[in-house]
């Protein structure tokens, strides 16, 4: 007897079924777990104590949370850098009382990722003010996205950027390993806080030995053989910022733009890789076009770019030579890259400033950079130098000895 045909692929149908729903329970499973733990808090699951409240790495300086935490807060200002005004402007100072603000500074950011994140902040919130430190190796010329942040809200919808981050290898394994740190009861790590800023205390932990910290900083990033190489400069660095600066200001943003303030110890080294003269032309290339697009864009707030860098009494202090026990005390810089908080409130007093209001101690760092005053400040580079390596010499021939550097 001839069996049915609906009878003879019975098996054959089971067996679709079976690898179906182990499919669904292989790609399900993960799925559910990332979703029950939320490992990075991105997706919004509700916080239960023993469960998953504690993260093996809430961080609150990625590339993936800004975007999102900013969209989800009520913020009227955003702050944009790299790690140094991540570090340096703390959106809870007084000085920015007036605003609710959100820093989403980037380490390492690029002029790509922070144009990019400008326009994000105001297509989808009304801002009032923007706050970018520049950063010379922000202008990279290459190198232009960085990290993952092109599966950031910047490049997908939320509803697609939900996705990615559920069906996501890294995040299965980080959900498991929250599920594991919750049983455990222990605590887990933060990283930033929730208003985007990286959080350095504004005083000096215990331990934070200047006299080892300061010069093992200038020293490590020296002994970095890729270090400040492979920098293009050309006038197409600047688009990304032009563009971005063109869509905000007619939108009726105060813009405030400032020159991050490099210590002395750092500009040496790109002297000593030589980057000096390209430093000069992206300084006076960038006076020329942040008024240019500024002078052909309506708007009722003119956008304001003010110099930290050079040589002043902030950019050349002191550093602890090494010698004795004392571990010292800086005051404006935590090492050779990063500045304090101090430096940024300094920052903040002058540029937010109304017009016309004396600057605050020290009157030496700061000025207004326009293309009437950047070949002013472009000379003063070179005789500023010249002070500063006569008064370190010894200290930074010590520093910047490759005998010093680990064998590669």
């Amino acid at each position: 007897m001839t069996a049915h045909p609906h009878t003879a692929n019975r098996p054959f149908r089971s067996f679709v079924l079976q690898v179906a729903l182990f499919t669904l329970i292989l790609l399900g499973g993960p799925i559910f777990l990332v979703g029950l733990m939320d490992p990075f808090g991105l997706l919004g699951t509700p916080l239960l104590d023993g469960f998953n409240r504690e993260k093996v790495t809430r961080d609150y300086s990625s590339r993936l949370a800004k975007p999102l935490q900013f969209l989800q807060g009520d913020y009227n200002a955003l702050v944009l850098g790299t790690s140094r005004a991540g570090d340096g402007i703390d959106p809870r100072s007084p000085h920015l009382a007036p605003w609710r603000v959100y820093n989403g500074s980037l380490l390492l950011g690029t002029v790509h990722e922070l144009s990019r994140f400008m326009t994000f902040a105001q297509e989808t919130r009304p801002l009032a003010l923007v706050l970018w430190g520049l950063d010379f190796l922000s202008f990279p010329g290459q190198s232009a996205w960085r990290g993952n942040i092109q599966e950031s809200l910047l490049f997908n919808s939320p509803l697609m950027f939900r996705l990615k981050h559920l069906i996501n290898l890294d995040t299965t394994r980080q959900a498991w390993q929250t599920l594991l740190l919750n049983r455990s009861g222990r605590p887990g790590q933060v990283d930033g806080h929730p208003n985007g800023w990286f959080g350095l205390p504004t005083r000096d932990p215990i331990g934070h030995d200047y006299r080892q910290v300061f010069p093992a900083r200038a020293r490590h990033d020296f002994c970095n053989p890729t270090f400040l190489t492979g920098y293009r400069f050309g006038p197409e660095v600047f688009d990304p910022l032009e563009e971005a600066l063109a869509r905000l200001k007619p939108a009726g943003v105060r813009i405030v733009l400032f020159v991050s303030p490099i210590h002395a110890l750092h500009m040496e080294l790109m002297h000593r890789r030589g980057l000096y003269p390209t430093f000069k032309n992206w300084l006076a290339g960038l006076a020329h076009r942040v008024h240019a697009v500024d002078a052909r864009t309506p708007g009722p707030h003119p956008i304001v770019l003010y110099d930290f860098s050079g040589y002043n009494s902030v950019t050349t202090e002191a550093f602890p030579t090494g010698e004795g026990t004392d571990p010292g005390f800086m005051r404006w810089y935590w090492e050779s890259v990063h500045y304090k908080v101090t430096t940024g409130d300094r920052i903040l007093a002058q540029v937010l400033a109304p017009p016309g209001t004396q600057p605050p101690e020290p009157l030496d760092f700061g000025q207004p950079l326009t293309p009437a005053t950047v070949m002013a400040r472009v000379a003063a580079l070179d005789p500023g130098r010249e002070l500063y390596v006569r008064k370190w010499a010894t200290d930074i021939a010590r520093i910047y000895d490759p005998r010093g550097c680990p064998s590669p």
